[in-house]
């Protein structure tokens, strides 16, 4: 759960898919912590745990959508948030820089 925290602390996502289960926590305590915080990054929660309570609970700590292991690939695009498994996002074409530009060294000619 530290790792994930640190992540968080210097980057922002389109969209999380989180395990119930971390290695040195829980992912129910992350999102609890994300949501405090008010981090409204879509939340996809993932675990074995089958049982309603374990889902309601997620659900309503702000998990956006619960899903049970194991599952098929299919579902998982189909419960993701619109385009954040199989759309990569845009890149920029154009580079700025606030840096001057010097012209390039003419090359000697043969």
């Amino acid at each position: 759960m530290s790792e994930a925290e640190d992540f968080l602390a210097v980057q922002s996502y389109d969209a999380m898919v989180l395990d119930v289960n971390l290695p040195d926590g829980t992912g129910t305590a992350l999102l609890r912590a994300m949501r405090g915080r008010g981090d409204r990054t879509p939340v996809l929660m993932l675990t074995a745990n089958s049982a309603v309570e374990d889902r309601v609970g997620a659900l309503d700590l702000g998990a956006d959508d619960y899903l049970v292991k194991p599952f098929d690939q299919r579902e998982l695009e189909a419960t993701a948030p619109a385009g954040t498994v199989s759309a990569p996002a845009p890149r920029a074409s154009t580079i700025t820089s606030t840096a001057p530009v010097e012209a390039p060294a003419e090359m000697p000619s043969r």
